[in-house]
C-alpha cells in the first residue's frame, strides 16, 4: 500500500518539517516498532527501487534487482482524526483485525481492558470508518491518547 497522509504545516513530524520547507515529504513504514528483519529489509529495499523507477531516477532496480514483483501499489487516504481509534485512559489493547484488513465502519476492532479496574469487564471497540487498517499500535500497554488502529480509505484512480 502506499497512502497519502495529511500531515499539516504545524505537524511535529518530518512529513511537516518537509511542509515547511516548501518540500515534498516521502516517508515510510517497513516492519514497525524499530525492527527490521530480513523480509522487511527486502521489502524496503523494493519499495524506494519502485519509487525510483516510477520516477524516473533509475531505469531497473539498484537495491533488490533479483527481488519477485511485487503487487500494484494500491492509494490509500488517511486526513481525518475518526479513521483512528485511540486509548482514553491506561490499559491494555487487545485487537481483533489485522494489519491490511478491509473493514466496516461499526466493526469490532479490538477490546480495551483496564487495568486498574480488574472488576470491570473488558471494553469493546468499533471503527468508526470503513477502510483498510492501515496501522496497529505495536505495544498491548497503552497511555490515553496512544493511538491503537488506523484505517485508511482507497483512493481510486
Amino acid at each position: 500500500y502506499g497512502f497519502v497522509a495529511d500531515n499539516g504545516r504545524a505537524s511535529p513530524t518530518s512529513m511537516g518539517a518537509a511542509r515547511r520547507a516548501g518540500a515534498i515529504g516521502v516517508s515510510g513504514e517497513f516492519g514497525g516498532g524499530g525492527t527490521a528483519t530480513v523480509d522487511t529489509m527486502a521489502i524496503t529495499a523494493r519499495a524506494i527501487d519502485n519509487l525510483m523507477i516510477t520516477l524516473g531516477v533509475v531505469e531497473a532496480p539498484v537495491l533488490a534487482p533479483e527481488s519477485k514483483p511485487s503487487a500494484p501499489t494500491r492509494l490509500l487516504s488517511l486526513s481525518r482524526h475518526s479513521q483512528g481509534l485511540y486509548a482514553t485512559r491506561r490499559g491494555w489493547f487487545e485487537p481483533a483485525v489485522r494489519l491490511g484488513d478491509g473493514v466496516a465502519a461499526g466493526q469490532l476492532a479490538g477490546w480495551y481492558h483496564d487495568l486498574e479496574r480488574l472488576d470491570l469487564a473488558e471494553e469493546a471497540l468499533h471503527f468508526a470508518e470503513s477502510g483498510i487498517v492501515l496501522s496497529r499500535r505495536l505495544h498491548t500497554m497503552c497511555e490515553a491518547g496512544d493511538c491503537l488502529l488506523q484505517v485508511a480509505e482507497p483512493v481510486e484512480g
